[in-house]
């Protein structure tokens, strides 16, 4: 039960705990779709279905490098996505996304080692002009980024083994039976590669260290890294039964929980191993300045996981989002566990919502790591990740039964990042297609009218001629990214045409070079044969252009003119 105070608020422990399975299915479609279709794993290998998930994929039949790998090597790191997958096939009980579940599993532990390690070797050469060279061995200078990628992969193929335990349609289908036993072919080596990270053994050259000891000491300013792996380790030890591998992972988690900020003397914590970064760029990055600020602004001013000496939106993002799916997979009788997890749960979601403004923006004011001047990863300047927000709102929202919360703050966020408004200023017309509407060729009254996002003014794209263009077929197909939508609802009075705003779903994602940019809308009336459907109008300067879609929704908005276009 949900009560308010001036200031606080105040979350009972749940008296039902839904499965994380149960969570994702009482997701409304919009917000199920954003989460289970955002992966990397959406195309096929170059080589075939059995590359699934891999850092190269198809497009048109030409392989290409996904932008969650840009220099083309590929590590089990970018393939953690098996859980969206599962999460879809289970849900709605597809066929296909729990092949694909199983598929990209497979395609990970093809690279195994004799050690348990999998995917090690970040060179971006090839062994068969596509395949990885893998290491044979960890050398200390490669030891953490190695352990790095193994509890992040471990992390995701947790969740998708965890949940797997949640559905009687996977456990006793007889159509399901052949992905159980392909997934238990896979369990050995699962277990080699969780034993060999969470191994006692002590690696590297200078001061050798555990390999759980190595994260610990390395993330000690980055508490989101500590909650993934912890959670890696944990819930991979509640699968397999394995309390050695649990404990470890409880430690981690305990040790990630002291970074959360809970008042003011937490916040002005001394200590260079703790709080305030020895880097000189952070020295200046005090938490408690952060804070006062933060409660002039609003009530609930603590609750955060201080990166690099202060706060940040999108990495305390990530922790809530693992603090709410651990929260979901601690049994009963670890009770004591699983209430401090709820509190620092509900502290953390509490203080980012506060975070999110009126417009579903996620506020970077203040970040210590992402926003303006902020961190890059790959050559690009780092945005707050609020595909990882999304389920951490949406956990606190179904456990909390705050529906109200779910209905605005958590779909403002997810509507301002999901769907990009173009608005156009002004339309003008193709000379022969206004003289087609003079001449009655045109009924912009009962035709079929057709609005297509279009690239323009780069090599191999629309150049357009207002005087001269008169069809569709004069658009290179290369140049849309998406197929044309019909217009809605029209109605033309003689002067105005008025019709329903324009949504596209989920636009292909277009290369980052900037040539590549959508530049204009086109309207035109579609005739079914893309030769004689006539160019009627075009916009260049709808607010929001140039602008290259990145797998997102477009929403044009007619409401700055009041119309889609005037005589």
């Amino acid at each position: 039960m949900l009560t308010r105070s001036k200031d606080k608020t105040i979350i009972s422990y749940p008296t039902t705990i839904p499965s994380l399975l149960d969570i994702y299915s009482q997701w409304n479609t919009y917000h199920f779709d954003t989460y289970t279709k955002s992966s990397s794993v959406d195309k096929l290998g170059a080589i075939g279905p059995n590359r699934l998930g891999t850092s190269i994929g198809l497009l048109n039949g030409t392989p290409v490098i996904n932008d969650f790998a840009p220099y083309g090597y590929i590590r089990s790191f970018h393939n953690r996505h098996s859980s969206k997958f599962m999460i879809r096939a289970l849900a709605l009980q597809d066929l296909v996304s729990l092949n694909n579940a199983i598929l990209s599993i497979e395609y990970v532990f093809k690279f195994q080692d004799w050690q348990g390690k999998n995917l090690l070797n970040i060179s971006p050469t090839y062994n068969d002009g596509r395949l990885p060279v893998l290491a044979t061995s960890v050398s200390p200078t490669s030891l953490l980024e190695v352990i790095g990628d193994a509890s992040f992969y471990l992390n995701d193929l947790s969740e998708t083994l965890v949940l797997t335990t949640q559905s009687s349609w996977f456990l006793s289908s007889n159509t399901t039976k052949i992905y159980r036993d392909r997934l238990k072919t896979l369990l050995p080596a699962i277990k080699a590669y969780c034993d060999w990270l969470a191994s006692p053994i002590l690696e590297g050259s200078t001061s050798p260290k555990t390999r759980s000891k190595t994260i610990a000491d390395n993330d000690r300013r980055n508490p989101n890294r500590k909650l993934v792996q912890g959670l890696a380790h944990y819930r991979m030890g509640v699968y397999f039964n394995d309390e050695r591998i649990k404990t470890l992972g409880r430690s981690l988690i305990q040790d990630g929980l002291r970074y959360q900020v809970n008042s003011y003397s937490d916040a002005i914590k001394p200590g260079s191993n703790f709080f305030l970064s020895t880097d000189s760029f952070y020295s200046s990055y005090l938490c408690y300045a952060r804070t006062l600020d933060y409660l002039a602004q609003a009530p609930l001013g603590y609750g955060y996981f201080s990166e690099n000496g202060g706060s940040d939106t999108s990495y305390n993002g990530v922790c809530a989002m693992q603090l709410g799916r651990l929260f979901c997979c601690i049994p009963d009788s670890e009770i004591t566990f699983k209430k401090q997890i709820w509190e620092a749960f509900v502290k953390c979601v509490r203080w980012e919502a506060n975070r999110i403004e009126t417009t579903g923006n996620i506020s970077t004011l203040d970040n210590t790591r992402v926003g303006d001047a902020g961190e890059s990863y790959n050559g690009k300047t780092k945005a707050v990740n609020y595909i990882e927000v999304l389920p951490a709102l949406d956990i606190y929202a179904v456990l909390s039964k705050d529906l109200d919360f779910m209905n605005s703050s958590v779909e403002k966020m997810l509507r301002y990042y999901t769907v990009k408004i173009l608005q156009p200023l002004s339309m003008q017309f193709y000379t022969k297609g206004l003289q087609k509407i003079q001449s009655g060729e045109i009924n912009l009254q009962s035709d079929n009218l057709r609005v297509a996002l279009v690239q323009i003014a780069s090599a191999g794209r629309y150049t357009p001629d207002l005087s001269n263009d008169e069809f569709y077929n004069q658009i290179p197909a290369s140049s849309q990214p998406d197929i044309p939508e019909l217009l809605q609802d029209q109605n033309f009075d003689g002067t105005k045409l008025t019709a329903r705003n324009i949504f596209f779903d989920t636009v292909p994602p277009l290369p980052t070079n900037s040539t590549y940019q959508i530049g204009a809308i086109v309207i035109y009336k579609d005739s079914g044969d893309s030769n004689s459907s006539p160019l009627i109008a075009f916009s260049s300067n709808a607010s929001g252009l140039p602008w290259a879609s990145r797998n997102t929704d477009v929403l044009i908005d007619w409401s700055l003119l009041g119309y889609v276009f005037s005589l």
